[in-house]
């Protein structure tokens, strides 16, 4: 009996094809189609509902033409809120066929229960930046000079008084990460810091600033830990009082620990009497938010060891990269407590 490829060559040589003619009559000399696919894709919904997406067509090389390509669901069509499959073929004229597939992925557009937002606190929720400092060694006036209150306080503020507030300041930064991510929102940010301010001073201002804000960002205690021996129960119960006030008035509370300072340098006041108030004030300002069923932002644990590279000039205000990092902390905060789901 005559083979298939017996037949072949003598029809071939009938036909006037050499010998070497006859090497690749078994079949087309051209490989089959390959397809490629896009990458997957992502696109938002403003309200989570179906939307029309149109994506890129896939790639096709080699195969006999013409070479067809089809995909399901086509481009153009309406995908659900998730994350849908998409199969695509491509099919050429001796009907070889490759295969790719990839996603389409419709996220709803984030969302904040909450728009309005007031930072609260000293000269570093104003976002002072230490351009200049006294001069060597540690100056401890603010705790020596007077042990009047009142004009320690002014002690302070005119310490202050040349220092202008940053753009790095981070409840700027804040409120541009947070519009950045909730888009469709408009996000306000208040910023209530005081240069020089004591707790127990902000206590008392602190009603007369919030306004219609939904949400309360707390960082203070910075000045109260310059001066000697400072009254740590106090000051944890001047923050209680200010966290109370906050959530009486319906406010979500976030409260930022304080952060470290730096030893030895022109401002690092809190090492003047020899304690690290800032570490036993922190101790009981943790336990204090968890009681009050409030958000912790603990700022001190993401700059300890970091003093040199988070902290100016003066070892006490932020630099740049340290309000940025402050804005940070309080974003991952606020969007896991606030985002919509």
């Amino acid at each position: 009996m005559l083979t298939k490829r017996y037949l072949k060559l003598v029809v071939a040589l009938a036909l006037g094809a050499s010998c070497t003619d006859t090497a690749n009559v078994s079949g087309p000399s051209n490989p089959g189609p390959v397809i490629a696919c896009p990458a997957p894709i992502i696109v938002e919904s403003t309200t989570g509902a179906a939307i029309t997406v149109n994506y890129p067509a896939p790639t096709v090389t080699q195969g006999a033409q013409p070479v067809n390509t089809t995909c399901t669901p086509p481009s153009g069509s309406t995908f659900q809120f998730g994350t849908t499959p998409v199969t695509c073929t491509a099919r050429d004229a001796n009907q070889r066929t490759d295969g790719c597939g990839f996603t389409v992925t419709v996220n709803r557009t984030p969302r904040l229960s909450v728009e309005r937002f007031e930072a609260f606190g000293d000269s570093i929720t104003a976002g002072v930046l230490a351009t200049a400092c006294p001069a060597a060694p540690v100056s401890c006036f603010v705790q020596t000079s007077t042990s009047d209150p009142l004009k320690r306080k002014y002690e302070l503020q005119r310490m202050f008084a040349d220092m202008e507030a940053s753009t790095a300041a981070y409840p700027r930064v804040l409120q541009t990460m947070l519009s950045n991510r909730y888009r469709t929102q408009t996000v306000t940010m208040a910023n209530e810091g005081l240069p020089g301010e004591f707790v127990s001073d902000g206590k008392v201002r602190l009603p007369g600033t919030v306004g219609s804000a939904q949400v309360l960002l707390l960082q203070e205690g910075a000045n109260d830990m310059n001066k000697a021996h400072p009254p740590v129960d106090d000051i944890v119960a001047d923050l209680r009082a200010m966290v109370q006030q906050g959530r009486s008035r319906g406010m979500q509370v976030f409260v930022g620990t304080l952060l470290p300072q730096r030893q030895g340098a022109c401002r690092g006041y809190d090492f003047c009497d020899a304690v690290n108030d800032t570490v036993a004030t922190n101790a009981k300002i943790r336990p204090m938010v968890a009681s009050e069923g409030v958000t912790l932002v603990d700022l001190y644990a993401a700059f300890q060891g970091q003093e040199t590279t988070l902290l100016g000039l003066d070892g006490l205000h932020p630099n740049e990269a340290g309000y940025q990092r402050m804005a940070e902390l309080f974003f991952e905060a606020i969007r896991q407590k606030l985002e919509l789901p």
